[in-house]
C-alpha cells in the first residue's frame, strides 16, 4: 500500500519539512565548521522560494480535488530548496563571508522549526497508532 494511501498530505508535508531542516542544518553547520577557511562562501537553503513557485502567480496554492468534499494541498510540486550564498555577512580579508553569530542564530532557528515539525509528526502518528489499536 502506498503511504499516500494511509497517511494524509499532512504527514507527507511534514516528512519534506522535516528533510529540508535536516539539510538546511547540514549546510548552517558547514558553514560554521569553515568559520577560519579563507575563501570560504557560507551559503543557506531557501524554502520560501520553492514555496512561492508552487503557489503560483495569483499566490494561492493550486488544489487538486480528489473527493466530493476534500481539496486537499498540492504538495508533490514543492522541491527541496535552493542552496543561496549569504550575502548579509560582512566580507572579511581573508575573503570568507561567514558570520558566526547570524549562523549560530540561523542553526537555532532550523533547530526549533525540525523540533515543532517533529512533535506534529509525532502527535499525527500516535493518532493513527490510537486509531489502529481501538479497532481491535
Amino acid at each position: 500500500m502506498p503511504p499516500e494511501a494511509l497517511f494524509n498530505s499532512t504527514i507527507l508535508m511534514l516528512e519534506k519539512l522535516l528533510d529540508f531542516q535536516s539539510e538546511r542544518h547540514s549546510i548552517l553547520s558547514t558553514n560554521v565548521a569553515n568559520i577560519d577557511t579563507p575563501g570560504y562562501k557560507g551559503h543557506d537553503l531557501r524554502f520560501s522560494d520553492e514555496l512561492k513557485k508552487a503557489a503560483g502567480r495569483k499566490g494561492s496554492m493550486p488544489l487538486i480535488k480528489t473527493n466530493e468534499r476534500h481539496l486537499p494541498l498540492e504538495i508533490g510540486n514543492i522541491k527541496g530548496g535552493r542552496l543561496v550564498p549569504t550575502n548579509d555577512a560582512v566580507h572579511r580579508l581573508d575573503g570568507n563571508t561567514v558570520d558566526l553569530d547570524k549562523e549560530m542564530a540561523k542553526l537555532a532557528e532550523n533547530s526549533l522549526y525540525y523540533n515543532t515539525a517533529a512533535q506534529i509528526t509525532s502527535k499525527k502518528l500516535r493518532g493513527i497508532l490510537t486509531a489502529i489499536s481501538e479497532v481491535r
